[in-house]
């Protein structure tokens, strides 16, 4: 007799929509209390920043605010930053700048992989902590492709240190940042 053994892989779920009008639809619609962790790689210095972040500091601004008082601007660091919370579901939405974009491109990135595991291993500590204190909420990470635009980083190589990483954790990536 065989025994089945499910060996399942986590897996992130990839979907072609506006990241931040699902995620404020999601903490919306919810029935159930749910955290949304949004991450967003960001230069350690003044560099250029993405569309992806200029567009979250435009639906956030607390968030570019934050930047400027934050403790954390240190490579591989996360500065978190509650953006929205919705008062009848307790659900919300947080953003992690993780700072683990170099102003050195090296040699064809500015995309530090050691500073993005060691804030990647961060946000995971956070979500746990938030799982530990609040087990009736749901916690899921959702992020564009990111540290792919003009952090250079490689998708392949980024997708599989997040199922590394964030897999006991939901996990959304977005094709397409917005569509207008």
């Amino acid at each position: 007799m065989k025994i089945k053994t499910n060996y399942s892989m986590p897996s992130i779920d990839s979907v072609n929509a506006n990241i931040f009008d699902s995620v404020e639809s999601a903490i919306s619609l919810s029935s159930s209390s749910v955290n949304i962790f949004i991450p967003n790689v960001c230069p350690i210095g003044e560099d250029n920043v993405s569309s992806f972040s200029k567009e979250l500091y435009r639906r956030f601004p607390i968030v570019e605010a934050s930047l400027n008082v934050t403790s954390h601007k240190k490579p591989g660091r996360v500065a978190f930053v509650d953006v929205k919370v919705n008062s009848k579901n307790k659900s919300r939405i947080i953003v992690g700048n993780m700072f683990c974009q170099t102003q050195a491109r090296k040699p064809k990135r500015a995309l530090h992989y050691g500073q993005l595991v060691f804030a990647m291993y961060e946000v995971k500590q956070k979500l746990l902590e938030l799982q530990k204190n609040a087990p009736d909420f749901t916690n899921e990470i959702h992020c564009p492709k990111m540290g792919v635009g003009i952090a250079g980083g490689n998708w392949n190589f980024i997708s599989d240190l997040i199922v590394d990483i964030w897999g006991d954790f939901r996990v959304v990536a977005y094709n397409h940042l917005i569509e207008r």
